[in-house]
């Protein structure tokens, strides 16, 4: 899902959100929303993090996370 964001940034018109969903380590979340932060800098959007929510457990260590992204 993260190799798509790119595009997405690109696509996704004002106002619009995106639904981005990883299986990550579960202390991992903030650095996910740096990185997000930062993709979306260079892309010249503007981005807030409107939910950031555990789906279910992937393993001991991991969870499926959804990030929703408002884009300016």
């Amino acid at each position: 899902a993260s190799d798509f964001l790119d595009v997405a940034l690109d696509i996704v018109n004002s106002n619009g959100t995106i639904h981005l969903y990883l299986i990550l380590e579960k202390d991992s979340r903030e650095l996910i929303k740096r990185s997000v932060a930062r993709l979306a800098v260079s892309k010249r959007r503007g981005i807030s993090f409107r939910n950031i929510h555990e789906v279910h457990t992937y393993s001991p260590t991991q969870s499926l996370y959804c990030f929703d992204l408002l884009i300016g």
